[in-house]
């Protein structure tokens, strides 16, 4: 049996109204996830990170996880890991070198790198630059012998306020890193 105009019309409404029911439902739980996400970030013990390089492969170490060297390797010594230490071992023999995580590590831990320290492959993990554009910056930054001041940049015809942002979440100019 066919439906008439006004049932169709009802049972149209109806799907539109579940349809926005589910949208909706669906940024409820993505904000809740957005926000227990914040609080984790937030959260000093589950945002600190070591590295560690062994035989060649390179690893992230959580510190809320990782506490000593030996917890790594049995050849290193029961030392405690710091913030942005980098734990080098291969076939016995192990090395700590206080603050010397990688620019990479760095990034992923979400601490800012020296933009005067920086190499293309760091630059273009920014949204918006490129090859290119890394290529023009650390050519700038080395006519200039480095950068003292975000102004300095100015030269550059790319870099509109919008990319110095970004810029300045990844990247600082000296002590700030």
């Amino acid at each position: 049996m066919k439906k008439n105009f006004p049932e169709k019309k009802s049972a149209r409404a109806n799907k539109q109204l579940l349809f926005l029911a589910a949208a909706l439902a669906a940024l409820a739980l993505a904000r809740s996830e957005l926000d227990s996400y914040q609080r984790a970030r937030l959260d000093p013990a589950a945002g600190r990170f070591a590295q560690a390089d062994r035989s060649g492969e390179v690893f992230l170490l959580a510190l809320n996880r990782v506490k000593s060297a030996r917890q790594i390797d049995p050849s290193c010594p029961d030392q405690a890991l710091k913030e942005l230490d980098r734990l080098q071992s291969s076939d016995a023999r192990c090395q700590i070198f206080p603050a010397g995580a990688s620019n990479f590590v760095r990034l992923a831990a979400g601490k800012k790198v020296d933009l005067n320290g920086a190499g293309i492959q760091e630059l273009t993990l920014v949204s918006g630059i490129g090859q290119k554009r890394a290529e023009q910056l650390l050519r700038l930054k080395e006519e200039a012998g480095g950068f003292r001041t975000w102004d300095q940049l100015q030269k550059l015809n790319w870099l509109n306020g919008r990319m110095r942002r970004e810029l300045e979440r990844y990247f600082a100019l000296g002590d700030g890193a």
